[in-house]
């Protein structure tokens, strides 16, 4: 069966995760994006690292990084207003998480093209039915678990307008399943991501062997299909 996954988002690591064991697994697996969690509140508490780890993990220039906005940070974005994140040097794309409606805030982001580009993570089948009726062009995070770790039911196809913009799939993707996840998924119209957060930890701390290991996977796949 085709492999079409392109890349895997690991989102979550923190102040406990050292920079360099992040850029040496950039360097073993090319494919991987960081996905840093981004919340003015919980900063420095699990998932949400400060802004000093953040500027030590950006100095690893072979690093794909990923801001995912949250809470304070995301209602800014719904108004307009662009928080630090976002302007990152850093940061080749940004994920606005927890958004409700399509505000101008977020069309104006999705259209800034002084912005990188813009995700928006997607809960429900209401939301990404939304974005497809006004054909914004934006990716697409699929992810109902909201970072809960609850696994996704069903796997839709990537709507046709997404084509260039990228789309991507979450919801309970672990090393332990995440071959079962990319053959449910099966062969699609374009290439497409796989995020996962609550995955890849262990009594709620980033496991770095967990990652390593469902990299792995991935990357022995992707062989079969380049082979």
């Amino acid at each position: 069966m085709k492999n079409d996954c392109a890349r895997v988002t690991i989102s979550g690591a923190d102040d406990a995760v050292d920079p360099d064991a992040l850029a040496i697994l950039s360097a073993d697996f090319p494919f991987v994006e960081w996905g840093i969690l981004l919340s003015p509140k919980r900063e420095g508490t699990p998932r949400y690292p400060t802004r000093s780890w953040v500027d030590r993990l950006v100095a690893r220039h072979n690093c794909g990084l990923a801001a995912h906005l949250c809470g304070q940070y995301t209602r800014d974005a719904e108004v307009g207003k662009f928080p630090w994140p976002i302007w990152h040097r850093g940061f080749s794309r940004v994920q606005i998480n927890g958004w409700e409606k399509l505000t101008r805030g977020i069309r104006d982001a999705v259209s800034d093209l002084r912005l990188p580009p813009i995700i928006l993570q997607v809960r429900s089948e209401e939301q990404l039915a939304a974005i497809c009726d006004e054909k914004l062009n934006t990716s697409i995070l699929y992810d109902p678990s909201g970072g809960t770790g609850r696994r996704t039911e069903a796997w839709p196809a990537i709507p046709s307008h997404v084509l260039g913009f990228g789309f991507g799939y979450a919801g309970g993707i672990c090393p332990e399943n995440v071959e079962e996840v990319l053959a449910e998924i099966g062969a699609q119209r374009m290439p497409y991501w796989i995020d996962m957060e609550s995955g890849v930890r262990r009594d709620d701390q980033f496991d770095l062997y967990r990652v390593r290991d469902v990299l792995s996977k991935v990357a022995a796949l992707k062989g079969v299909r380049d082979g």
